[in-house]
Formats: structure tokens, sequence, C-alpha cells
């Protein structure tokens, strides 16, 4: 019957029930709208700028542009 359900033995509520969530992932910042657009196709910007670089034998700026792109995606 609506409105007269009764909770389970054994159960409880967990989580937030607030309206306000942080996100802690890059993906999580894109998925609750916290990270723009722009902020989410930098990481492949950056990646066809690495080609570039290694097509040009810069290994160098192709692994500078490698780490920034770890760093945006929340890599180590």
């Amino acid at each position: 019957m609506p409105g007269k359900q009764q909770k389970g033995v054994g159960t409880e509520t967990t989580g937030s029930t607030g309206t306000q969530t942080e996100a802690v992932s890059p993906h999580q910042e894109q998925v609750t709208g916290t990270r723009t657009d722009e902020s989410a196709d930098k990481p492949s910007e950056l990646l066809a700028e690495a080609r570039k670089m290694a097509e040009a034998n810069d290994e160098q700026g192709c692994m500078k542009k490698l780490a920034e792109i770890k760093s945006l995606i929340g890599e180590k």
C-alpha cells in the first residue's frame, strides 16, 4: 500500500541527503556539471599536440604534454 511501507529489518539509510555534492575526480566534475566542456576537451587537444611532437621527434615536448594530460585527468 503506498505511503505505508515499512523499513526492512537490518537496513539503514546511508549516503548524502544534501543537494550539494563535491566531485572527487575529473569524471565526477564532468558528470555533475562542475567541469566545463572546454576543460573536458583539453586532454584530447593535448594528446593531438603530443602526437605531433612525437612525429617531429620532440620526445621531451611529447612527454611534457602527456604529463599535463595525466594531471588534468587525475592520474599521478
